[in-house]
């Protein structure tokens, strides 16, 4: 493979992994007393690793989501404004199912694309 093959330009879209560390921190830890999680260091640190890999791979990137926080558009809309202010990036925002309509119609003033999420998390076929 030639050098110039290497550079070229490669379409991804990257998933924030929210929903492996709702899984790991919230949903498999009984210490964790709600979302308390989310404003722990801990997680602050992970949404600045996250942005960091953004920037140094946002080349590659035609799509990077917000990391959201499941069940809990608030603290979604934190994060991403904290990306947007405090990183300079434009993950695309997610909004879970389930959210108050009043949350949908901000993102929809406030954007053109919203990612749709929570479908996975105790939804029925008919909901």
């Amino acid at each position: 493979m030639s050098e110039g093959e290497c550079m070229k330009k490669v379409d991804l879209f990257l998933d924030s992994g929210a929903h492996s560390l709702y899984t790991k921190e919230v949903m498999k830890k009984e210490h964790v007393e709600g979302y308390s999680f989310y404003e722990s260091k801990e997680f602050w640190d992970y949404v600045d690793n996250y942005a960091q890999f953004v920037r140094e791979n946002k080349s590659f990137l035609s799509v990077y989501v917000n990391v959201d926080v499941i069940f809990n558009p608030e603290l979604t809309w934190k994060v991403q404004k904290y990306l947007e202010t405090n990183h300079e990036l434009s993950p695309l925002p997610v909004i879970h199912y389930g959210a108050d309509l009043k949350w949908v119609k901000r993102y929809m003033d406030d954007y053109e694309y919203i990612r749709f999420g929570g479908l996975g998390q105790e939804v029925t076929k008919q909901e």
